[in-house]
C-alpha cells in the first residue's frame, strides 16, 4: 500500500477516534464531577469500586467471544469496510447473551458475600446493580468487534464508545438535578448504556438465535485462553483499584481513581493506534506479509509515543490545579506523576499483547498475564499499606513492565520479530525516572516536564525521515481535500 493510501486510511479512523476519545473522556470527567456531588469522595470510592468488580468480570461473562469475533471477522475474505460476517457476529452474540446474563445474574446473588469480605456491607447495593451492565458492555463488545473487524473503526468508536458515553452522562446529570441517590445513579448508568445498544441493534440487526454450526472446536479453545488472558488481564489493570477500595479508605481509593482516570488519557493516541493496527495486522498476517507488520507496527507505536509524552507535560504542569477541580483531590498529584511513568513506558511498547492476540497466540498471553496478576497483587498487598495510592500507582509500573517486557521477547522468539529498540528503552527509561523522582519531590516538577521535552526532541530527530514523510503526506491529503471542495 502507498504511505498516502495508508496514510489516508489511519487518518480517516484517527480522526473519528480524536472526536469520539475527546467526547468519551469530556463525558467521563464530567461523569466524575457529577458523581462527587451526589455520592461525595467515599460513595465515589465504592461506586468505583464496584464497577472495577463489574469491568473485571465482564470478560468472564463473555466467555472471551468477543476476540473470536475480530479473529473470524478481520480475515474473512472481503474488501475491507463491508460489513461481512453477520452470521458469525449474529452467533457470538446469542452465546454472549446466555453466557453475561447468567453472570450478571449470579454476580448479583453472591454481592453481599462479596462486600463483606472487604468489611464495607454498602458495596453490596453497588456490585448487585452494577452488574447488570455486563450484559450490555458484552454485546456493545461484539458489535464493536464486528465493525472493527471489518476495518469500520469509526462507526465502531461512534456507536461503540462516543454513544454509551454521551448517553450514560446525561443520564447522570439527569439524576443529578432530580434523582440525586445511588438508585439515581444506577438507574442512569444502566439505562444510559442500554439506549446506544438497542439504538445500534436496531439500524444494523443480528440473529442471536443461529448459534448451531458457526463456531468451531477451535474457536471455543481460542475464545477460553482469551477469556481467561483478557480476565486476568483487567484483574491486572484494575487490581490497584480494586486493592485500594478492599484495603484502604474509600476517600483515599476516591483520590487514586480519579488520578488514574487523568492519566489514561496518555493512553488515546497509543488505543486509536492499536484499534486501527489491530485488523490490519491480522490481514498483513494471513497474507505472511512480515515487512508490512514491522513497519507499521513501529510507526504506529513512535506517533503514540509521542503524543504520550506530550500530554505528560500538561499533566505534569497543570495536573495539580486539574485534581482540584473535582474535589480536594490535589494531594493525588504523586499518584499521579507515577501513573504518567507507567503509561509512557507503556506505550513506548506499542501493541505488543494485542500482536500476540491477534496472531492466535493465546496460550502464551494467558501465562504470561497470569504471572503478571500475581506479581501485581503481590505488590499492591505490600505497598499500599505502607505507601498508599502511590504504593498502588508503582505496583501497576512494574507490573505494566514485565508484561510487555516479556511480550516483547516472545514475539521475537516465536516470530523472530524485533518490536522494541535500545535507543527507545533508553529514551523510555530517562522519561520515567524523571517523573518519579519528580513524584518522590527528589526534583522539581518542571525538571520532569523539561526532560519529557527533550525525550520527544530525541524521538523526532532519530524518526526524522518518518515524520517528514508524514508530513508530506498530511499536506499532501489535505491539499487534496481542499481541490475537491
Amino acid at each position: 500500500m502507498a504511505i498516502d493510501e495508508k496514510i489516508a486510511t489511519y487518518l480517516k479512523s484517527s480522526g473519528a477516534g480524536l472526536i469520539s476519545q475527546a467526547v468519551t473522556n469530556l463525558c467521563g470527567f464530567a461523569a466524575i464531577w457529577v458523581l462527587n456531588r451526589i455520592l461525595l469522595a467515599e460513595g465515589y470510592g465504592d461506586y468505583e469500586f464496584a464497577l472495577a468488580l463489574t469491568s473485571m468480570l465482564l470478560i468472564l461473562g463473555s466467555g472471551g467471544l468477543q476476540y473470536v469475533a475480530m479473529y473470524r471477522i478481520s480475515r474473512i475474505d472481503a474488501e475491507p469496510g463491508v460489513l461481512a460476517g453477520k452470521s458469525v457476529a449474529g452467533a457470538l452474540l446469542g452465546w454472549s447473551l446466555l453466557l453475561s446474563i447468567g453472570t450478571a445474574v449470579g454476580v448479583a446473588y453472591i454481592a453481599p458475600s462479596i462486600a463483606a469480605l472487604t468489611g464495607k456491607p454498602e458495596l453490596s447495593f453497588w456490585i448487585a446493580t452494577l452488574a447488570f451492565l455486563i450484559p450490555i458492555r458484552v454485546s456493545t463488545e461484539i458489535y464493536r468487534n464486528w465493525y472493527r473487524g471489518r476495518q469500520l473503526v469509526a462507526e465502531s468508536l461512534y456507536y461503540g464508545q462516543m454513544a454509551p458515553a454521551l448517553s450514560r452522562t446525561l443520564g447522570l446529570v439527569a439524576a443529578w438535578v432530580f434523582w440525586s441517590t445511588p438508585e439515581g445513579v444506577v438507574v442512569a448508568v444502566v439505562v444510559g448504556e442500554l439506549i446506544p445498544l438497542l439504538g445500534w441493534y436496531v439500524t444494523t440487526p443480528l440473529n442471536p438465535f443461529s448459534v448451531k454450526g458457526v463456531l468451531s472446536v477451535w474457536d471455543l479453545k481460542y475464545a477460553l485462553k482469551l477469556m481467561f488472558t483478557r480476565s486476568l488481564s483487567l484483574s491486572v489493570k484494575r487490581s490497584d483499584i480494586l486493592m485500594m477500595g478492599a484495603i484502604a479508605t474509600s476517600a483515599a481509593t476516591a483520590g487514586y481513581v480519579v488520578a488514574a482516570r487523568l492519566s489514561i488519557t496518555l493512553l488515546i493516541a497509543h488505543q486509536l493506534m492499536n484499534l486501527i493496527l489491530t485488523p490490519r495486522i491480522g490481514k498483513f498476517l494471513s497474507q505472511d506479509d512480515g515487512s508490512s507488520i514491522v513497519e507499521e507496527y513501529h510507526q504506529s507505536r513512535i506517533v503514540a509515543f509521542t503524543f504520550s509524552l506530550v500530554g505528560g507535560i500538561a499533566l505534569v504542569v497543570f495536573g495539580e490545579t486539574v485534581l482540584g477541580w473535582f474535589g480536594e483531590y490535589t494531594t493525588a498529584y504523586p499518584i499521579l506523576l507515577t501513573l504518567v511513568a507507567t503509561y509512557v513506558m507503556h506505550v513506548s511498547f506499542g501493541m505488543s499483547g494485542g500482536y500476540l492476540n491477534i496472531a492466535g497466540y493465546a496460550g502464551w498471553t494467558l501465562v504470561t498475564t497470569a504471572s503478571v496478576l500475581l506479581i501485581n497483587v503481590g505488590l499492591n498487598y505490600v505497598l499500599i499499606p505502607v505507601m498508599g495510592g502511590k504504593g498502588a500507582a508503582l505496583a501497576m509500573l512494574i507490573s505494566f513492565l514485565c508484561t510487555n517486557l516479556f511480550a516483547v521477547y516472545l514475539i521475537r522468539r516465536i516470530d523472530q520479530r524485533e518490536t522494541y529498540s535500545w535507543w527507545l528503552a533508553g529514551s523510555t527509561a530517562i522519561a520515567i525516572s524523571s517523573l518519579l523522582l519528580a513524584a518522590n519531590h527528589v526534583v522539581p516538577a518542571w525538571t520532569a516536564a523539561a526532560v519529557l521535552a527533550s525525550v520527544i526532541a530525541v524521538v523526532v530527530v532519530k524518526e526524522y525521515p518518518f515524520f517528514e514523510s508524514l508530513a508530506g503526506s498530511l499536506a499532501r491529503l489535505f491539499q487534496d481535500m481542499r481541490v475537491q471542495q
